[in-house]
C-alpha cells in the first residue's frame, strides 16, 4: 500500500479507538515510521537502479518480518510505515522493532554489489499519543528523527519531551541564524 491507502487505515483505526473512549481496558494500536540509513549515499554512489532493487530487498524483509495483520506501506523514497491494528504490550513493540532492524541490517548482494544499509524505526501508540492521524504521524516522525540523531540502525518510541527538545533545538537554530546576521558572534 501507499501513503493514501497507510493513511486511510490510520484514520479508521483513530475512528475505532475513540469509540472505545472511556472502556476500563481501552486497546492501543502503533505506526511505526521506517526508514532506510544512508540510501541516499547508495542512490547516488551506486545508481537508481540499485537503490530501487535495494527498497524492493528491504521491503520483501519487511514483509516477512511482520504478522499478516500488520499493514506494511511505502511512503515513498526509502521511507517505509508500519500499522500495528491491536497492541498487545510495549514489550512486543520493542521486540518488533529489533526484529525489523536485525532482519534489515542482513546484508543485500544486489547485482554484484555487497551492500549493507540499517533502518531507523519511530514508534507511536495511539490513541494514547495522538487521536488523529496527523498527530500520530507527527509523534512517530519526532520518534525517528530521535533515533537518527542518536546514531541510526535503531528503534525508540515516541515521548512527549520529544516535542520540548525539538522546540528547544529550533529556537537556539533562530536566535544562532538571527545572531550572525547581527554579527553577534566571535571567535576565540
Amino acid at each position: 500500500p501507499n501513503r493514501r491507502v497507510f493513511r486511510a487505515t490510520v484514520e479508521e483505526l483513530c475512528r475505532v479507538y475513540q469509540s472505545l473512549e472511556g472502556e476500563p481496558e481501552r486497546a492501543e494500536f502503533a505506526v511505526l515510521f521506517l526508514d532506510v540509513d544512508r540510501f541516499k549515499v547508495i542512490n547516488d554512489t551506486l545508481g537508481h537502479r540499485i537503490g530501487d532493487m535495494l527498497l524492493q530487498e528491504v521491503a520483501n524483509r519487511l514483509k516477512v518480518s511482520l504478522p499478516e495483520s500488520y499493514i506494511l506501506a511505502r511512503l515513498g523514497g526509502d521511507e517505509f510505515a508500519v500499522v500495528v491494528p491491536a497492541m498487545r504490550s510495549v514489550s512486543l513493540l520493542e521486540t518488533l522493532g529489533q526484529r525489523i532492524v536485525e532482519t534489515v541490517i542482513q546484508p543485500y548482494e544486489i547485482d554484484g554489489y555487497q551492500i549493507r544499509s540499517s533502518i531507523s524505526i519511530g514508534i507511536a501508540v495511539g490513541p494514547r499519543y495522538g487521536d488523529n492521524v496527523d498527530d500520530l504521524l507527527m509523534a512517530a516522525d519526532l520518534a525517528l528523527y530521535a533515533v537518527k540523531a542518536e546514531g541510526r540502525g535503531a528503534s525508540k518510541f515516541y515521548n512527549r519531551s520529544m516535542n520540548t527538545e525539538l522546540n528547544d533545538r529550533r529556537e537556539l537554530e533562530m536566535n544562532l541564524r538571527d545572531a550572525i546576521e547581527r554579527n553577534e558572534l566571535e571567535l576565540h
